[in-house]
């Protein structure tokens, strides 16, 4: 069987009609799916699911607490987008990749865990109202995240699916913007089309829907609920 990180190279090598670029981060390990079940207690705490797979709750070693993102089979080339955009980013407003697995049946993310949940669960709740300022320095941090993404990297990244779920709070109601499996990035041109047109409704850039027009503003559609949602 092929070595794990052999498997992750062939996944981004296919995705390079889509100019995703592969380098080594020396600070992203690479799990065995044993190491794995072992921190989470063989998958014990369900974290929550998604349309591309499950999370759940984990510990290392070092009493760290991580959050594993396990992806249902058929959607290796999200895996693969997914692992090559965020190993790229370094930013304290977004989740940090800690790892990865890539045994012969299990595609996994291990990120670092965010203990207050995501925003859209705080901004809908019945209880106490989150404070406008506090809504307005959430939005900054996404709009610093966001600027270093679409301007200070070496490849521009565009995340493409910035909604509240995808905005987790830390203790201090800090941003931290996660989930990057339908992210791009873009090497050499400002506006990237395609065909497969993938997000939320309701978040999405009418452009983008329409004629699958993405560009970095295609990323701020999610200010305007942050800030004055009631």
């Amino acid at each position: 069987m092929d070595h794990p990180k052999n498997i992750v190279t062939q996944l981004i090598q296919e995705e390079h009609r889509s100019k995703w670029i592969a380098r080594s981060n020396h600070n992203v390990k690479c799990f065995t799916e044993d190491e794995i079940k072992r921190f989470t207690n063989n998958y014990k705490t369900l974290l929550g699911r998604g349309s591309f797979g499950e999370v759940y709750e984990g510990v290392l070693e070092v009493k760290r607490m991580v959050a594993v993102k396990k992806y249902i089979c058929n959607v290796k080339e999200n895996f693969a987008k997914e692992l090559t955009v965020h190993r790229e980013i370094n930013h304290k407003n977004v989740v940090r990749l800690v790892g990865y697995c890539v045994d012969e049946n299990a595609l996994m993310v291990v990120m670092e865990y965010i203990p207050k949940g995501n925003l859209s669960d705080i901004l809908h709740r019945d209880s106490i109202p989150i404070a406008l300022d506090t809504r307005l320095r959430i939005a900054i941090e996404c709009a610093e995240a966001l600027g270093y993404m679409h301007s200070q990297m070496y490849t521009q990244v565009i995340h493409g699916d910035i909604k509240p779920a995808n905005i987790l709070l830390d203790d201090g109601l800090r941003a931290k913007i996660s989930d990057f499996g339908i992210s791009r990035l873009v090497n050499t041109e400002n506006t990237l089309y395609t065909l497969n047109v993938m997000g939320s409704i309701g978040y999405m850039d009418p452009l983008f829907a329409q004629n699958g027009r993405l560009t970095a503003k295609s990323d701020v559609y999610i200010v305007l609920e942050l800030c004055f949602w009631n």
